[in-house]
């Protein structure tokens, strides 16, 4: 099942002061969708900012949002 929750990115600063997007990696959960890809590489092309696949906790995204 997917949601559009799984299409979460998250730009952010972090405590160390490096900038970076977050977003949950596709696996069985996530899936490998076009909306999640077509924003990857749109990122990718136009930013330099990296992009991390990993897990997201709701404290991070907590975090994200009071930023």
């Amino acid at each position: 099942m997917e949601v559009g929750t799984s299409n979460i990115l998250i730009y952010w600063k972090r405590e160390d002061g490096v900038e970076e997007i977050i977003t949950p990696k596709a696996d069985d959960l996530i899936l490998h969708g076009v909306t999640r890809d077509s924003v990857i590489n749109i990122i990718k092309e136009f930013n330099d900012i990296p992009i991390v696949e990993r897990n997201i906790s709701i404290h991070e995204v907590i975090e994200a949002a009071k930023s």
